[in-house]
């Protein structure tokens, strides 16, 4: 069986043969470090998006695949990404949450969900992982069930019952 580092690192490199550069480092952005951001990721996607094209619809073909493949934080991310990039928000919604899943440490992850759930008109979801993510992170019990309902009610419980 493959640990993690051995997926991570077929999965890096599978990304530098369809971008021609390395991913870029991503750390989880810990509550504590009190860091506005610690990914770059989104940024480097935006900008392949806007200056070639050809290559950000490569990584769009492959995601779905790296995913079957790698099923990583860092793939659940860069799909997220690349869905919010091309407006396809209820995937980009779905992709995050799966990173939150996965790491729901980091709070990039949660910020970026936020953006997502204000572009799906969740407005009072998205205010609340804004305004409270420090209290969210810091109580979050995974749900037992693992899609976006579910942990809509546990985050919203969690809230009033604070």
């Amino acid at each position: 069986m493959e640990t993690l580092w051995e997926k991570k690192l077929k999965f890096f490199i599978e990304f530098r043969k369809v971008t021609g550069f390395y991913f870029p480092l991503r750390k989880t952005n810990f509550l504590k470090k009190k860091s506005v951001r610690e990914d770059r990721l989104f940024y480097i996607l935006t900008d392949l998006y806007f200056s070639n094209r050809a290559k950000f619809e490569k990584l769009y073909q492959n995601i779905e695949i790296w995913i079957k493949k790698f099923d990583i934080e860092e793939v659940w991310v860069l799909g997220g990404y690349i869905y919010y990039i091309i407006q396809e928000f209820e995937k980009a919604r779905d992709y995050l949450l799966k990173a939150i899943f996965i790491n729901p440490e980091n709070l990039d992850n949660w910020l970026d969900f936020a953006f997502v759930l204000r572009h799906l008109g969740e407005y009072k979801m998205s205010y609340t992982i804004l305004f409270y993510y420090d209290q969210i992170i810091r109580s979050y019990i995974p749900p037992a069930k693992k899609n976006y309902k579910e942990l809509r009610r546990v985050i919203l419980k969690s809230l009033e019952n604070a």
